[in-house]
């Protein structure tokens, strides 16, 4: 197990977890949870689809329509495969991997032009349990696929440990949006990893709205030259919550580019921590890498920590890298602008929090999803001492 004293885990709450209180969520009801993976309202809210998978506690109990040029693969009734075999990022990784009992494999075929979401929802429900979904997305050459996941829970006690492996071959273009809004006693601890073949782009959005501990590892290796990776997030951390970020911007091949904007807030005794590293390889010629990070402290219990780091190996010819980082209260002026307006102090702070969301949630690919997130985000300002 890590702990918090090695820098990838600092500020972490890894401390305080027992796996031994979490052993491994047994297979559900087939009739009752599939009856009810097909009333989940966030489904008719995201839209139209191309396809639809629902797993209730990492098992698959749903699933419909396809679509030519789109297959997707439960890995658990597969003979054999090696789309498991790739070493995971952390012990946790590693766990998935033993533990996933219905891995989904998610291809698009060669040129193949995926217009609707690929959406997957993981629901817990057992208490006392931990869950393992686990999704690989490969995006074949000269492809166009979204890929969409949502992850939602009863108010249980449980462990949530999901891994994501995301390949996007030469000029395909893959995108991947998460929707984290589990219960308020859910612990989540969840890795992804995007890599970008020549030419080939990742857009990775995340959205982070529930959990008691929610963490989030998010790497993006740019293997080959002209790779391209965009990693956006937006978080809102109340009550006790803690919201856990980071990321890696992996630069190996020529001429890639990678830029990440995560914009985040805090309130009540809430804690966010962001801490993230863009490395340039030696050969890395002609790289273009920024990272951003922006945290509202909206109560003075809370907590933002931001740790950008920048990391060029051997390497000089580069077009720009760079980060910036900001944490701090609602901009007085901001507030005084729109009450010299005739607008009420507190209305005049959620419309500046609802501002500082929408430049995230806008660039997000799926319109159902962005339309989600706001209405979550609102209804959390609605609930939130000194904000609403």
């Amino acid at each position: 197990m890590p702990s918090p004293d090695e820098d990838e885990w600092r500020h972490s709450r890894v401390a305080e977890l027992d796996l031994s209180h979490f052993p491994p969520a047994e297979q559900p009801s087939p009739e009752s949870d599939a009856e009810r993976a097909a009333s989940l309202p966030v489904i008719g809210a995201i839209g139209e689809f191309a396809t639809l998978a629902v797993t209730y506690d990492g098992y698959l109990v749903r699933r419909e329509g396809e679509i030519s040029g789109l297959t997707i693969t439960d890995l658990s009734q597969a003979a054999q495969s090696t789309d498991l075999d790739r070493a995971g990022p952390d012990v946790f990784a590693e766990l998935n991997t033993a533990h996933a009992p219905s891995p989904l494999l998610i291809e698009a075929a060669a040129g193949a032009v995926i217009e609707k979401p690929v959406v997957l929802i993981h629901w817990t429900g057992q208490e006392g349990r931990s869950t393992f979904p686990r999704t690989v997305v490969r995006a074949g050459q000269a492809s166009q696929l979204t890929v969409v996941e949502v992850w939602l829970s009863d108010d249980v006690q449980a462990l949530v440990v999901p891994r994501t492996e995301l390949d996007a071959d030469r000029d395909a273009i893959l995108r991947h949006v998460v929707l984290s809004d589990l219960g308020p006693r859910v612990w989540q601890i969840s890795s992804s990893t995007a890599r970008s073949g020549q030419g080939g782009s990742v857009i990775s959005g995340t959205v982070a709205l529930g959990g008691e501990y929610a963490r989030f590892r998010i790497d993006a290796d740019l293997l080959e030259e002209g790779g391209e990776a965009q990693l956006i997030a937006a978080y809102f951390g109340d009550g006790d919550q803690t919201h856990d970020f980071r990321t890696l911007q992996d630069h190996t091949g020529k001429r890639t580019t990678s830029n990440l904007v995560f914009k985040g807030a805090v309130t009540g005794t809430s804690r966010s921590v962001y801490s993230g590293l863009i490395r340039v390889n030696p050969g890395a010629s002609a790289t273009s890498a920024f990272l951003t990070n922006r945290n509202l402290v909206l109560s003075a219990d809370a907590t933002a920590y931001s740790v950008p780091n920048l990391e060029i190996v051997n390497e000089n010819d580069l077009r720009s890298c760079g980060h910036a980082a900001t944490s701090g209260p609602i901009d007085a002026d901001q507030v005084f602008y729109l009450e010299s307006r005739g607008v009420p102090t507190e209305v005049a702070r959620r419309l500046i929090i609802l501002g500082f969301f929408d430049d995230v949630l806008s660039r997000f690919p799926v319109d159902g999803l962005r339309t989600i997130a706001r209405d979550r985000v609102a209804a959390k300002l609605l609930t939130t001492a000194g904000v609403a």
